[in-house]
C-alpha cells in the first residue's frame, strides 16, 4: 500500500512537483545525477505516485469556469520522454488517494449545488461530471449511493479507481452522496473516510413522535397525537425512569433587536 506525495522515488530516479510541472531526476549513481525530464502539466499538480514504469499524476485544472480536477497517468519505459497514456477529469477537488498492489484510488468531493451569482433561485442541483481520455460519461442518479441518516450539508465523495496494469486504460467509479469528509484511512481491502458529524434533532425527533403512539397506552397515544412541535431546536434529555418516558426540550428564544 502506497501513499501519494510531492515526492517520489524508484531508486534510481526521482520524481519532484514543481510548480505547474514534474520534474524527473537521475539520481542513481549519484555522480551522474541529473535532470532528464520535464512534464509540464495544464493545472496545478497536487500529488505523485509511482510503480514501476507507470506515473500517476493528481491535481487541479486552473483557468477553467468550475473546478476540476485530473488524473493524469504517464508510461515510464523511457523517463527522458515520458508518454500520457490516460486523462481522467472530474469536477471538484482532489482529496487524497492511495495504491494498493497495481489498483489506485483517488478520493474527490464535488459540490451538490451550482450557484449563479446575481440570478434570483439561481442555484441548481448537478451531477458528477467524469470524463476518461475526453469521452464523457453518463452518470444519472441512479449511480449515486446514500445513506439514509440526515445532514446539515451534502457533497458527492467520488471513488475513482484505475488498474495499473490495465491496457485500455478503464476507469470505474463509486459516487456517494455524504457530509464533509476530512480524512481517509486503507487497509487492504477497504478505504474509510472519516468527518465531524452532528445530527439533526429536529428530523429525529420528529420520527420520535411519529412512533411514540405505536408504543404508548391509547389514551396517552391519542394525546400524542394531537401534540405539535412547531419548532425544535435541540432535544435535551430523554429518560426512561420506573417505566415513565420523560423528554427535555430546549424552546428556541425570541429575540428581540
Amino acid at each position: 500500500m502506497d501513499e501519494a506525495d510531492l515526492v517520489k522515488t524508484d531508486g534510481r530516479h526521482i520524481y519532484v512537483i514543481s510548480g505547474e510541472k514534474v520534474i524527473i531526476a537521475k539520481v542513481y549513481p549519484g555522480d551522474q545525477a541529473e535532470i532528464i525530464s520535464e512534464i509540464n502539466i495544464n493545472g496545478s499538480p497536487s500529488e505523485l505516485l509511482i510503480n514501476n514504469n507507470i506515473l500517476i499524476i493528481f491535481g487541479q485544472e486552473i483557468g477553467k469556469a468550475t473546478d476540476k480536477m485530473f488524473i493524469n497517468k504517464y508510461d515510464l519505459s523511457n523517463p527522458k520522454k515520458p508518454v500520457l497514456l490516460q486523462n481522467i477529469t472530474c469536477n471538484g477537488y482532489y482529496v487524497t488517494s492511495r495504491m494498493i498492489e497495481k489498483n489506485v484510488y483517488a478520493i474527490v468531493n464535488a459540490p451538490v449545488w451550482q450557484y449563479k451569482s446575481g440570478i434570483m433561485g439561481g442555484e441548481k442541483i448537478v451531477l458528477p461530471q467524469i470524463a476518461n481520455n475526453g469521452q464523457s460519461l453518463n452518470i444519472s442518479p441512479a449511480d449515486i449511493h446514500y445513506f439514509n441518516q440526515p445532514d446539515y450539508s451534502y457533497q458527492y465523495t467520488l471513488v475513482l479507481s484505475i488498474n495499473l496494469d490495465d491496457q485500455s486504460n478503464s476507469l470505474s467509479q463509486k459516487i456517494f452522496l455524504t457530509g464533509a469528509s476530512h480524512n481517509t484511512y486503507a487497509s487492504q481491502n477497504n478505504l474509510y473516510l472519516t468527518g465531524p458529524k452532528t445530527p439533526d434533532y429536529a428530523v429525529h425527533l420528529g420520527t420520535l413522535f411519529n412512533d411514540l403512539p405505536n408504543i404508548l397506552p391509547g389514551d396517552l397515544a391519542v394525546k400524542v397525537r394531537s401534540f405539535k412541535i412547531p419548532v425544535v431546536l435541540r432535544a435535551k434529555n430523554l429518560n426512561n425512569w420506573q417505566g415513565q418516558l420523560s423528554l427535555m426540550l430546549m424552546a428556541p428564544q425570541e429575540t428581540r433587536n
